[in-house]
């Protein structure tokens, strides 16, 4: 169902995560579809839904390491090495061509990861999170091609909760985004880290409902 007016929804959550405007560095304009903005949006609706369904300080802090989460995932989409986009292609990603996917090896496999240090974000309290029609664009649903534990997810049980079927619209956005778009990357190719994280998080946010 299309949303055409703004959506003003008031949550007690820290600095979401911001995609750039204008282009990106191969001349993609940063709209709805683009990567970026889909990770914006994913953060705005995961964080709300913390706060509508946790609450309190306990949602802060998930909506904060969400956060950081997806700061970690932009910069993987901003490196070369990592990311695919090419709006010619289907949702953007991942690369159609199977014989260029899994092939850069990590400069040094045993290294670990290099993620950001914790940033530290200054308390909001009934912070204004806006949604805009390009928010629920981004959103995506299970359409019957999901393979794997992403196929696991997508099955739908007969009788769910609105806001249980609002999580996993949520975290499967989430989990394809990891897989058209960073799928290069060392750690999501071998071990799957994005997609993983994202099914762990649906998994332990419904079995606490």
């Amino acid at each position: 169902m299309k949303i055409s007016s703004s959506v003003v929804i008031f949550a007690s959550a820290d600095a979401l995560f911001r995609a750039p405007k204008g282009t990106d560095a191969n001349g993609n304009k940063i709209n709805g579809r683009h990567p970026q903005r889909r990770l914006q949006s994913i953060n705005k609706f995961l964080c709300n839904w913390f706060n509508q369904n946790v609450g309190g300080a306990k949602a802060e802090r998930m909506c904060d390491r969400l956060t950081n989460q997806i700061e970690q995932y932009d910069d993987a989409f901003n490196r070369p090495t990592c990311a695919f986009f090419d709006p010619a292609v289907k949702n953007g990603g991942p690369n159609p061509d199977e014989s260029m996917r899994g092939m850069r090896p990590a400069k040094n496999p045993k290294a670990r990861s290099q993620f950001k240090p914790r940033q530290i974000r200054s308390r909001r309290d009934a912070e204004e999170i806006v949604f805009e029609d390009e928010d629920y664009e981004a959103l995506e649903d299970c359409d019957g091609t999901e393979e794997g534990a992403v196929a696991e997810l997508c099955k739908q049980p007969r009788s769910v909760s609105v806001q249980e079927r609002k999580l996993k619209r949520y975290t499967t956005s989430l989990v394809k985004w990891c897989g058209r778009y960073i799928s290069e990357c060392h750690g999501q190719r071998v071990h799957e880290h994005c997609v993983n994280r994202g099914l762990k998080l649906y998994k332990s946010l419904k079995d606490s409902e």
